[in-house]
């Protein structure tokens, strides 16, 4: 734990700095924004928008099926990519996704708990990740339901 000695600056205004290593591992800078949260005696600083952005950026990760041309390497990816905690992931082709591929999707999203196809094009599957009610919207749901009714 380290300490902190409270500044004043100006008539009304008192300040603390924050420990450098711990702005420079969240990526922040001059300028940005963090949040201030009273938690009984003691302050909690969480980092800001800019932050939060970058962190949602990170949970969707971007697949290339056609680099993964051996059987066995699109299912290592997607369970890597589960395993690292990220809430969406889509499985893009340049052209048709191959038969083989959306087998193996289909195969490994039933294996990993909480993770589904939310959508399926020709090119592209989305799969997300459901385990936190929070990230699996209630119209995404509906649609969901509405397409799996329309193939039947």
């Amino acid at each position: 734990m380290e300490s902190r000695k409270i500044q004043k600056v100006g008539a009304a205004t008192l300040t603390i700095s924050l420990p450098k290593d711990w702005v420079t591992q969240r990526g922040l800078k001059k300028g940005d924004q963090v949040f201030l949260a009273e938690e009984g005696e003691t302050l909690r600083i969480m980092p800001g928008p800019a932050m939060e952005e970058r962190r949602r950026q990170w949970e969707e990760y971007l697949i290339d099926a056609d680099l993964c041309d051996e059987p066995g390497i699109l299912e290592r990816v997607i369970v890597g990519n589960y395993v690292l905690g990220r809430q969406k992931l889509i499985v893009r082709s340049s052209g048709r996704l191959r038969s083989e591929h959306l087998e193996e999707v289909r195969m490994t999203s039933k294996k990993l708990m909480g993770l589904g196809i939310i959508e399926e094009t020709g090119s592209k599957i989305i799969l997300q990740c459901s385990l936190d009610p929070a990230n699996y919207p209630l119209d995404t749901l509906i649609k969901r339901l509405f397409n799996l009714g329309a193939t039947m």
